[in-house]
């Protein structure tokens, strides 16, 4: 007996160890953290959606993706969605159920072939896959998850199995087939399919038929040899053109007859897999590159490397907070079209002391770790709700908060400006302007960078930027376009396609691929264009050049630089870019053909929002080196172990050695500054920036006048700032900080200013008689009406300003004579999204899940497969009944559902609906009529369930 997908899974898994079984488990988001299934047969369901095998896809290497397609182009039937429906919009559905496996000797005759060579390279990698669901033992054959049929729709060129298709054929071509292929055809249509596809598994029959063929016919066999597949237009649905009876069309006309080409309906028409096995000759071999790519690399300096990420990582968290607060002071502004514009970004780069490159970086990150939303209502970028828990937290905790933003980041920012810069008139596109293609390609290739760092080891650093590439491209090349010219080698063989031999410009697309994306040396431009930045990457001590890379101003036509040092975490942009390759590049057709067209789209659509990888390998290693995460080429202790997903424990342990705790202690000099080592805690940036100004980008604060008052203007006084100030210093406070605190204070509010329009009033009556004939204050018209008052033409903020111009310490009254208290106002988004800021929203599939399943999950498993060994529940008649009506359902399942139509209790329950969709509901008040289910609310109409009963696979309790 055949078993369904569901079933042949949960026999499989009842087969594994607890620890492997939870290893998969937390390795596919389809099964549900809450609540976790309660049998065998509930994960197998999960496990059996199309979204598993798609997902799973996207994380395999290129040896396992090779491999997979290997076993989907010898698969004994294709599903549904697959090559033997192309053409048609149906994908692969649950009530189909196909049934996928793979003869293991096939598989070894096109990969290993007679001497075996590769046989001891396979296991590890049908292990890969099976880890992932996507392949599993079954009775000595491989068993496919039939979800992948959209991934492969023709695997190694390869048409469908020629049974599949004889089957669709009419009889009267049948009986031909059989006749020109040398067989004597039988009365029945199946008896002649089954003769058919014997003869044309036969490669000496095959060979001896295209023998014999005219050169018009055996031309269109040698196409469809590596191809597999046609559309004849003419043939289509919705063709009303002339028809015309060309050579071409004869030749292929040929082939039909003999059953080398065979209709697949809709105009589409396919080569048998075995025509075109046999065709390829015995010598036939697959591509399985088994093992990555070497990378180059050389001893790393760890005490170096430990030395410069503690410095980034404090860099990093010096510049987020410092970019937070200046959002939350004044808010840049959001452009019409989404985004923070050009003068907003050179507003920030002025304050922070950086680059633009810089704040587009930062904002991107503090945005994914929920720090940070662009409001599109109020038109500004704001911080939120997380910003103020963020401050309060220990460094440690804080650079976290920073790297899992940057983990789950859907940009790559840094590359955005590169891109740009290689095409003349064009800029990056708006900071968090949220027009990026890349979505979660962005998050796997990050994590795939960093898994292949951990793979090198603690002690080597990366020397050759070109070799991580391409061994992170082939870790994981879904996220990865290859080379332009290898794509429009891959459309070349189809005569009559774009940029084929015998086309008329074939000759103008090589000169296209080899002058524009490759140079005359074979290495891509990308490469060349971005040695610098690597350079720097590898030894952040080396200079990476001043020459900036220039975007184009929508407001001035003026160059912005984005030139810079890795070592600083302020340059975080490529330098020099040159002739990168863009990112979303238009393929120009050498001619206007429609062909040609139609093939660029093709091409463009495929690789939209997918990454060169060397362009992104630099990008993204200067972007982690800013965060600690890599310093000269060799990945950190704090990157490690986010590339191995260590628990939050374990990654905040590191990051406390990496950062140490907040400091609470300045020491004040002389020259009136104060200097802090360490991160500063927020309660000392606090005081200190509410008493004196930063100076740079570094954690130094200078004092003056001017700031002083600020602080006595926020209603503070000289006696408290003084007391506060011994508090936090590292020994006595210098005399000449407290003297000019003493001085400020013993000036400040001898002359008031309060609400009439204004007035001006002192205890002093030679002070005032001074102010009224102060040159400097003639704007304020000042008039006595008292000994000890003036009145002012002016109103308060005006009076108050031109006071403190001419070098008086006013105080700001309010209309009740109380003091007016002056504090920079702070900005907060109204939106109470992302409120914590550890959250990541769900178990993250952007990096590989930790060989150390938790402790919780591995019990788990162990319960699930210690109840499978128990004797299935014995069914009451009604669960019969059910269970035959049901074929999907499990015993479990069938006992659930009577109970709940004894009792009239609700009940969650998953489907394929009429419409071919999966569907899950919770339904009550069942009633069953034959083989049907049906709601029967007390206060209303029985109405038939949008599903099948026999397409019901799965029922759960509801929740209560």
């Amino acid at each position: 007996m055949t078993l369904s997908t569901t079933d042949s899974l949960a026999v499989y898994l009842a087969s594994l160890s607890a620890s492997d079984l939870a290893r998969i488990v937390t390795m596919t988001p389809t099964v549900p953290e809450e609540p976790r299934p309660t049998t065998l047969r509930h994960v197998a369901v999960c496990l059996a959606d199309p979204e598993t095998a798609l997902l799973g896809c996207s994380f395999l290497s290129r040896g396992e993706l090779q491999l997979l397609e290997v076993l989907w182009a010898v698969a004994e039937e294709r599903p549904p969605g697959g090559a033997a429906r192309l053409g048609r919009e149906a994908g692969p559905r649950l009530d189909d159920d196909p049934v996928v496996v793979v003869d293991p000797e096939a598989l070894l005759g096109l990969v290993c072939g007679p001497d075996r060579r590769e046989v001891r390279d396979l296991g590890p990698t049908l292990d890969a896959l099976t880890g992932r669901v996507l392949a599993w033992p079954e009775d000595g054959r491989i068993r496919l998850h039939p979800g992948a049929a959209s991934v492969f729709p023709l695997p190694l060129g390869l048409g469908a199995p020629a049974y599949g298709l004889l089957l669709g054929q009419r009889p009267e071509d049948l009986h031909a087939i059989v006749r020109e292929l040398g067989g004597l055809p039988a009365g029945r249509k199946d008896d002649n399919a089954v003769l058919a596809a014997r003869l044309l598994g036969d490669p000496e029959v095959v060979r001896r038929i295209a023998a014999r063929l005219d050169p018009s016919a055996r031309a269109a066999l040698d196409e469809l040899t590596e191809v597999g597949i046609r559309r004849d237009p003419a043939a289509a649905w919705g063709y009303y053109g002339p028809r015309t009876n060309g050579g071409r069309s004869d030749g292929f006309a040929r082939l039909r007859r003999r059953g080398l080409l065979l209709p697949t309906g809709d105009g589409w028409e396919m080569m048998p897999r075995e025509v075109a096995l046999a065709l390829r000759g015995d010598d036939y071999r697959v591509p399985f590159e088994s093992r990555p790519p070497q990378v180059a690399t050389v001893a790393a300096d760890r005490a170096a490397v430990l030395r410069t990420s503690a410095a980034s990582a404090s860099a990093a968290l010096d510049v987020a907070a410092r970019l937070l607060h200046a959002c939350a002071v004044a808010p840049p502004g959001l452009l019409k079209s989404g985004g923070v514009g050009v003068r907003e970004m050179r507003r920030l780069a002025r304050e922070l002391v950086c680059d633009e490159g810089t704040v587009r970086l930062w904002l991107h990150v503090a945005e994914s770790a929920g720090l940070l939303v662009a409001d599109a209502e109020r038109g500004r970028v704001l911080p939120t709700a997380a910003y103020d828990a963020w401050l309060d937290g220990e460094p440690a905790a804080r650079l976290l908060v920073l790297v899992r933003g940057w983990v789950t980041m859907p940009d790559v920012p840094t590359l955005d400006v590169v891109d740009a810069a290689s095409r003349p008139g064009t800029r990056p596109p708006a900071p968090l302007s949220g027009t990026s293609a890349r979505g979660g390609l962005a998050l796997v290739a990050r994590g795939t960078l960093l898994r292949t760092l951990g793979a090198l080891g603690p002690d080597r650093a990366v020397a050759d930027p070109a070799s991580l590439a391409r061994c992170v491209a082939w870790v994981c090349p879904t996220p990865f376009r290859q080379g332009i010219d290898e794509m429009v080698a891959g459309f070349e063989p189809a005569e009559g396609a774009a940029y084929a031999p015998g086309h008329g410009h074939g000759q103008a697309a090589d000169a296209y691929a080899a002058g524009s994306v490759v140079d005359a040396a074979g290495e891509s431009a990308v490469e060349t264009a971005l040695d610098t930045v690597f350079d720097s990457a590898l030894d952040p001590e080396t200079d990476a050049g001043t020459d900036a890379g220039t975007e184009v101003d929508a407001e001035a036509d003026t160059e912005i630089g984005v030139g810079g040092d890795l070592g600083d975490a302020n340059c975080l942009v490529a330098t020099d870019p040159g002739p990168v390759r863009p990112a979303e590049f238009p393929l120009v057709a050498p001619c206007g053909c429609a062909d040609c067209r139609d093939v660029a789209d093709e091409i463009e659509s495929a690789y939209r929002g997918r990454f060169d990888a060397v362009a992104f390998t630099v990008t993204a290693l200067h972007e982690a080196a800013a965060l600690g995460l890599v310093a000269h080429g060799a990945l950190t202790a704090l990157g490690g172990g986010l590339a191995v997903q260590h628990s939050a424990a374990a990654l905040l342990a590191v990051a406390e050695e990496l950062v140490p705790p907040a400091t609470r202690r300045a020491r004040f000099r002389p020259d009136l500054t104060a200097a802090v080592v360490g991160t500063p805690a927020v309660e000392l940036v606090r005081l200190l920036s509410g008493c004196a100004d930063p100076e740079g980008p570094g954690r130094v604060w200078r004092f003056s006048e001017a700031s002083v008052r600020r602080h006595l203007d926020a209603g503070g006084t000289a006696a408290g700032l003084l007391a506060d100030l011994a508090e936090v210093a590292i020994g006595e406070l210098p005399k000449e900080v407290a003297d000019l605190i003493h001085e400020v204070g013993r000036r400040y509010g001898r002359v008031r200013v309060a609400s009439a329009a204004s007035v001006v009033y002192s205890d002093d009556e030679a002070l005032v008689t001074e102010l009224l004939h102060h040159r400097g204050l003639s704007e304020l018209r000042l008039r006595r009406i008292a000994p000890t008052v003036l009145l002012c033409a002016e109103p308060l903020d005006e009076a108050v300003y031109h006071l403190r111009r001419a070098g008086y310490a006013p105080a700001a009254e309010t209309e009740t004579g109380s003091a007016l208290v002056e504090r920079p106002a702070e900005f907060r988004a109204e939106s109470p999204d992302n409120a914590d800021p550890g959250r990541t929203g769900g178990r993250t599939v952007a990096l590989p899940m930790s060989e150390d399943t938790s402790e919780a999950w591995r019990s788990w498993a162990a319960d699930l497969l210690e109840s499978a060994l128990r004797p299935p529940p014995p069914l009451t008649a009604k669960a019969a009944r059910l269970h035959e009506a049901a074929p999907l359902l499990g015993p479990e399942d069938c006992l659930v559902l009577a109970q709940a139509l004894d009792r009239g209790s609700a009940v969650r329950v998953a489907a394929t609906a009429y419409n071919g969709e999966p569907m899950t509901s919770t339904v009550a008040h069942l009633a069953m009529a034959g083989d049907s289910l049906y709601m029967r609310p007390p206060n209303g109409r029985p109405a038939l369930l949008p599903f099948r009963l026999e397409t019901l696979w799965l029922v759960l309790p509801a929740d209560d």
